[in-house]
């Protein structure tokens, strides 16, 4: 059993930003105990559920284009205008 890291120091072992670290946390990606501002993080838990997450990462779908509304064949729209 590895002795807990602060957010900092995980992040500087990990190879990642302090903010990216914080973010996991509070997602529930890593296990960290959160005492006031301070993250606590075991290297050895947190290393095996990076792994995981970093498997089974899927990115955000991507936004489609608006595609233009088909309106039938025939439609005046200022003759509809008038019959309101």
């Amino acid at each position: 059993m590895q002795q807990a890291l602060s957010a900092i120091k995980y992040a500087t072992h990990a190879g990642y930003q302090p903010y990216i670290i914080k973010d996991l946390c509070n997602k529930g990606i890593i296990p960290h105990i959160k005492r006031g501002k301070n993250y606590y993080i075991r290297p050895d838990i947190a290393d095996k559920a990076l792994l995981a997450y970093e498997g089974n990462y899927q990115p955000e779908q991507t936004i489609k284009k608006a595609q233009p509304l088909k309106q039938e064949t025939g439609f005046n729209f200022l003759n509809a205008l008038k019959k309101v």
